[in-house]
């Protein structure tokens, strides 16, 4: 990594800009950025009226799509996020978050049950709320709810 330093009375002095170098083997800004991204987001920030509400992403049961926007089911209460689920979910520890179905993604601690009824499968959170799982991210769920 590169690092400037320009000097105090840079208008006066010779050399006004030195380049520093970081000593070798110190991690970079985006090597450790890198790092972070690749065990997901530790949180999200979420713009209300009042102020920027930030909410832990252990504490999100799930989200839900609604329309444009990200619903995160926080506890009792939901907050309604302007990003897709598709960008969430890559921003989202895979190990402990799956995108189930096209409009859910669910936090696999979370997951009490996954059953069968008429209208299909769905999983059944500790909170009781539930949600809709398909065909094709059934297995997955499973499979991954039997390796956590």
């Amino acid at each position: 990594m590169v690092m400037v330093a320009i000097h105090p009375d840079w208008r006066t002095a010779p050399n006004k800009v030195k380049v520093l170098q970081c000593p070798p083997g110190a991690p970079s800004l985006a090597a450790e950025r890198a790092q972070r991204e690749k065990s997901g987001i530790e949180r999200l920030v979420i713009p209300t009226d009042l102020g920027d509400i930030v909410i832990p992403v252990s504490e999100i049961d799930w989200i839900g799509a609604d329309d444009y926007y990200a619903l995160l089911h926080v506890g009792q209460k939901s907050y309604l996020l302007r990003e897709s689920l598709n960008s969430l979910e890559k921003k989202l520890d895979p190990l402990r978050f799956a995108r189930i179905h096209r409009s859910a993604i669910i936090q696999l601690d979370r997951v009490k049950t996954v059953r069968t009824n008429t209208q299909g499968d769905e999983a059944v959170l500790r909170d009781g709320s539930l949600i809709p799982v398909s065909r094709r991210k059934r297995g997955l769920l499973l499979e991954l709810l039997r390796q956590a």
